[in-house]
């Protein structure tokens, strides 16, 4: 660690720790400090997915530098159908949106996802279309549904392999996996 992160560390945990021991403040001083603390463990959880996400991604390319796929990426094997058919029985989405909200585990993908609607159609390796899907950014979060509106504000396409390829990165990760049990509650919830 650089001798100047060291200090702002350093400066920061005695800053913290003056805070949480104060017992001489008024209550608005009281919600502030909440505030600040509040503050300081958002950006460490951040801090921590963005670990996680960096370690993910190495070991994915490490883990592949010699994995050369024979088939090719034009061929749907029976794993990728079996994969993607384990997909759905997983997250069985309907033509009814399913709300996910900001502040849920979600929130840290909340701002990937493009303003409007989005469709994003699911291709097998080949290019035949599998699914659609409509995703609609809210102001507190988005509704996922099956299904193609018309006119989206934006249109994507996935392969298999690239789920594949996802789920094989990011799978593992802590914040990916309490998202994914969000995103399975609420689907029993709101069906």
């Amino acid at each position: 660690m650089k001798p100047k992160n060291a200090a702002k560390v350093f400066l920061t945990l005695i800053s913290l720790f003056l805070v949480c021991t104060s017992s001489a403040l008024a209550i608005d001083q009281v919600q502030q400090q909440t505030g600040i603390i509040d503050e300081l463990k958002n950006n460490c959880n951040t801090l921590l997915l963005h670990g996680e996400v960096l370690l993910s991604e190495a070991s994915y390319k490490i883990s592949h530098l010699t994995n050369n796929d024979a088939e090719g990426d034009t061929v749907t094997t029976q794993a990728d159908l079996d994969f993607w058919n384990k997909l759905k029985a997983q997250y069985p989405f309907s033509e009814n949106p399913v709300f996910i909200s900001m502040d849920s585990a979600c929130g840290p993908a909340y701002d990937y996802f493009q303003a409007g609607v989005t469709e994003v159609t699911v291709m097998d390796n080949s290019g035949n279309a599998l699914d659609s899907y409509t995703v609609t950014k809210k102001e507190t979060g988005i509704t996922i549904q099956k299904g193609a509106l018309s006119n989206p504000d934006n249109s994507y396409t996935i392969t298999l392999n690239k789920l594949e390829e996802l789920d094989a990165i990011y799978g593992n990760i802590g914040q990916v996996k309490a998202g994914e049990m969000y995103i399975k509650e609420q689907i029993q919830v709101q069906a």
